[in-house]
């Protein structure tokens, strides 16, 4: 619409429109904030396309509704219209204002009077100009003297907060001195930090030290959090961006970030363990993530809903874990830790009743309290920075005068090391040359001595000689005695024959060996023994012999193929051959042993063993398990109270099972890293990890391991493996 048409309608209009409502009539500033609301009337703009000719229509004029008759639920980015008529009869010489308490909005001001329109515009992010209307950098304008104006304001919220209509009337006066008041407040709050900064900048030029550089950062954010968040900043610096503003969360999580740093950096200086500290370092590490997560959000979005709810959390969860942090300083009962205490404590609870006030009286100047604590949190920081130099400086002077005073006391015993080495000198000269005449004399009986010597080493020569033709001789009749033991043994292809798939690991620990196997064909039983005679070498190689004899007489020509009953009679045999009869004199040797007997018809394997246990693994829902059916605890031989038959154990063998029986001399072998044995859970390990391999190659694997397992460690015993698969 054209300006000519619009002061044509604003003629006809006006007089309507200020008859139709109420006008409050300023005769005093108490009783006009007590009675304003009542006149103030207000219209939401639901489709955001409305401006001041088409609201002061009748068609919208009619549709204002008094505020306290409207809905609290406000919508947060729709624009409102508020309406009021005001008189100031005051005095003239008092100049009096309406304040707006909207700190977050745009505001657009239109003023009727005398048929006039008067356009002006104020808010946070307006830059205001003097003028005889409004009061710069505030959300005031000044009401004339006893002339009636109506007010038409439109107020554009540009955050995610919900709007608010309260008003104020004030003293232009008081207004001017509050501001002026606010602004040297701040002016001496912000030289102070800035100071604090330079002090801190300086001190990390000099010493180097990040505690310095995160003081100064962290003070740095602090002052730009308060220039952004009461608008300071866009005063000071008229170009920079208006959308800083809606970033002060940001600064604010970076500031605690920030501190946290400082107050680890001062804790890691003082050497004091404390157990919040992890937890501390969790919380930044948190705290910068989400900061990060916020910017972006918000770059992207401009909702700064999530900014204001979430940061309030955030920073909630923050605190606790800073008040946490606070007692737990006490408790170190540490100068320094006390004095960081103390200057957290004035942050906390400045921020603590500034919260308190803000949710009370709902307004923003409640973070100026806040400014106290802060303040004098920095100040604390300072002192204890410098305190905390100073100290530093103090144990430097005091290790230089410790060392000064070491360089004094080894300079004086060098000196005095020197005289007494000079008079050892003297008398160790003395001593050497008595030394050189018995010396000159041992060397003549050394001589003789020499001589005697020789002749002796000769008669050594003839001596070795001697002993080697006789261990050659001892060596040779052993070795015919392994002939006499192998030719003894069952033969491998006689074993082949009778067992498809089989192994036989056989390592003497000497020449001869204690261990010996044994299998036999009876009938329809095939018997499979491993056995560990008692001693090795020789000793063994005889007792093996005896065992092998017996075996022979039990099962092949007395056809005894129940295993437990084998072993009970190859113990009495043992036991009338050896004449134990318990007397102390006696011989004690025996054999431990593990027999197998399969029933070739029925695949049935009796088992019946002493000391030495049997290994059976079969394939469980196609998983491999390992059992192990355990001997008795006792030898085939005589031993006190344990006389009583073998136990026999039956066992139903399947297509596949593979079973082995051993001697001990596997799982004893000393050696790894620790120089230990290899122990049965190990040896039970290896075999189901191989059991699936062909036979051959489960002998192979064997010895290598044992070979990697001995190290350099000679073996301790002898050693038999027997493996069937069925």
């Amino acid at each position: 619409m054209k300006l000519k048409s619009l002061i044509i309608l604003l003629i006809f209009l006006v007089p309507s429109i200020l008859s139709a409502q109420d006008v409050l009539r300023i005769n005093s500033i108490e009783e006009a904030n007590n009675r304003i609301e009542e006149y103030i009337y207000v219209y939401e703009d639901t489709a955001n396309a409305l401006e001041f000719e088409s609201i002061i229509d009748s068609t919208y004029t009619k549709q204002f509704i008094p505020l306290n008759k409207f809905s609290n639920k406000l919508s947060k980015k729709k624009p409102y219209w508020i309406r009021f008529t005001i008189i100031n009869h005051i005095d003239e010489d008092t100049s009096v204002c309406i304040q707006f308490s909207y700190k977050n909005h745009l505001i657009e001001i239109y003023r009727l009077s005398d048929s006039l329109l008067v356009y002006q515009k104020t808010g946070a992010f307006t830059i205001n100009k003097l003028n005889d209307e409004i009061f710069p950098f505030t959300n005031a304008i000044q009401i004339r003297n006893n002339v009636e104006n109506t007010y038409y304001v439109k107020i554009k919220n540009i955050t995610d907060k919900r709007p608010s209509f309260s008003l104020e009337i004030i003293s232009a006066k008081k207004l001017i001195k509050d501001n002026l008041q606010f602004f040297t407040k701040q002016a001496l709050l912000h030289g102070l930090l800035w100071l604090m900064i330079f002090f801190g900048i300086m001190m990390f030029i000099l010493n180097r030290e990040k505690l310095y550089l995160f003081y100064s950062l962290y003070i740095f954010l602090t002052s730009f959090w308060y220039l952004c968040h009461f608008g300071l900043l866009h005063i000071i610096f008229p170009g920079f961006p208006r959308t800083v503003w809606l970033y002060h969360d940001i600064f604010l999580l970076s500031a605690m970030i920030l501190y946290i740093s400082f107050a680890l950096n001062f804790i890691d200086s003082l050497k004091i363990k404390i157990k919040w500290i992890k937890y501390l370092r969790l919380m930044q590490y948190f705290l910068a993530i989400y900061t990060i997560w916020l910017l972006a959000y918000m770059l992207l979005t401009r909702n700064q809903v999530v900014s204001v709810y979430l940061s309030f959390v955030i920073s909630s969860i923050a605190n606790i874990f800073i008040i946490l942090f606070i007692i737990e300083l006490f408790r170190c009962k540490n100068r320094l830790s006390f004095i960081l205490a103390i200057g957290t404590t004035f942050l906390v609870l400045g921020t603590l009743e500034a919260v308190i006030q803000q949710a009370i009286t709902y307004n923003e100047k409640a973070w100026l309290n806040q400014q106290i604590g802060v303040l004098i949190e920095l100040l604390i920081f300072t002192f204890g920075i410098i305190y905390r130099h100073k100290l530093n400086e103090r144990i430097k002077l005091k290790a230089k005068e410790r060392l000064v005073e070491q360089l004094n006391l080894n300079y004086r015993f060098q000196e005095k090391a020197k005289e007494e080495l000079e008079i050892k000198v003297k008398e160790r000269t003395v001593e050497i040359v008595e030394k050189n005449e018995i010396l000159k004399k041992q060397k003549e009986k050394i001589t003789e001595q020499r001589d005697e010597v020789e002749d002796q080493r000769n008669f050594a020569i003839k001596q070795k000689e001697q002993i080697e033709i006789q261990n050659k001789s001892i060596t040779d009749s052993i070795k015919y005695a392994k002939r006499i033991q192998s030719a003894i043994l069952t033969p491998v292809s006689y074993i082949n024959e009778l067992l498809n798939e089989n192994f036989i690991f056989y390592k003497p620990r000497d020449i001869v060996s204690g261990d010996f196997y044994w299998v036999k064909q009876v009938n329809q039983y095939i018997i499979i023994v491993a056995a560990d005679c008692t001693g090795h070498g020789v000793p063994g190689a005889f007792m093996s012999m005896i065992g092998i004899s017996y075996l022979n007489e039990i099962v092949q020509r007395r056809e005894i193929t129940q295993a437990n009953m084998v072993l009970n009679e190859l113990r009495s045999q043992i036991k009338h051959s050896l004449r134990q009869h318990g007397k102390i004199d006696e011989s004690q040797d025996g054999l431990d042993m593990a027999m197998c007997v399969i029933d070739t018809k029925s695949k049935m394997m009796q088992y019946s063993g002493a000391y030495n246990p049997l290994y059976l693994i079969k394939d469980i829902n196609g998983k491999p398990e390992l059992k192990e059916i355990k001997a008795d605890r006792m030898p085939v031989s005589f031993q006190y109270g344990k006389d009583k038959s073998f136990t026999n154990h039956d066992i139903q063998l399947e297509m596949g099972d593979t079973f082995y029986i051993f001697s001990d001399g596997f799982i004893d072998q000393i050696g790894g890293e620790d120089n230990k044995k290899y122990l049965s859970k190990n040896f039970k390990k290896l075999l189901l990890e191989i059991h699936t391999k062909p036979m051959y190659e489960q002998k192979v694997i064997l010895d290598e391991t044992l070979q990697n397992w001995m190290k350099g460690n000679s073996q301790v015993d002898d050693i038999i493996v027997i493996g069937v698969r069925m």
